[in-house]
């Protein structure tokens, strides 16, 4: 395993405490982009992908932040560290974002007015009254959509060789064991060097 950053070993701890609390909907793809994601929505085809952003946030930025994120599942999954459950039937839109906080009018998301008029419908708050953000996109040319088309709508399970690895500080078995090896090998070459002091202390004595 490599050394993982702070934001993967963030969304990687997030993962291991949904497993833990048998959180399911905390284990999606779509939940961590939600989270982890600045922008308001991503948008994909065959061969693009759009990011929508409010004005004060770049969108490129937040591609290559989508970018880092995926690749991360693609090292964990290859690394046999998480298991993919993919269901492509689920995925109705080729479209990622918030429907809690958004809502797609002709090209463009609008945000819902937290101060308009909420009505609820078999107990489930609705919210009438939206405004439109200031707003930018961003177009790549790029295979991602095939990752997104996986991942989207996959349930993201963490392997117990994972959990080890949180538990144990984000360090492999291996990487234990060699730091074991290593303090038994500076504590040897340690009791060495005192048994070599020891022997001309005696020497000195002797004569």
């Amino acid at each position: 395993m490599r050394n993982l950053n702070k934001e993967e070993q963030y969304i990687v701890r997030k993962l291991v405490s949904a497993r833990k609390k048998i959180q399911i909907h905390e284990m999606c793809l779509a939940t961590i982009l939600d989270e982890s994601l600045d922008s308001m929505a991503i948008e994909w085809s065959e061969n693009q992908v759009s990011v929508f952003a409010k004005k004060s946030i770049n969108a490129q930025e937040q591609y290559m932040h989508l970018c880092d994120i995926i690749a991360l599942f693609l090292y964990l999954e290859m690394e046999g560290m998480i298991l993919v459950h993919t269901n492509p039937d689920l995925l109705q839109e080729k479209a990622l974002y918030n429907h809690n906080m958004y809502k797609k009018e002709g090209d463009k998301y609008v945000s819902l007015d937290e101060s308009g008029l909420s009505v609820e419908i078999f107990g489930k708050p609705y919210v009438f009254n939206y405004s439109v953000p200031s707003q930018h996109s961003t177009t790549i040319y790029s295979k991602l959509s095939t990752l997104l088309d996986k991942y989207v709508c996959a349930l993201i399970h963490p392997t117990q060789e994972l959990v080890d690895y949180v538990n144990n500080g984000f360090k492999t078995k291996e990487d234990l064991q060699f730091r074991c090896t290593k303090k038994l090998a500076i504590v040897g070459i340690i009791v060495a060097i005192l048994i070599g002091i020891a022997g001309i202390w005696v020497n000195m004595y002797k004569c």
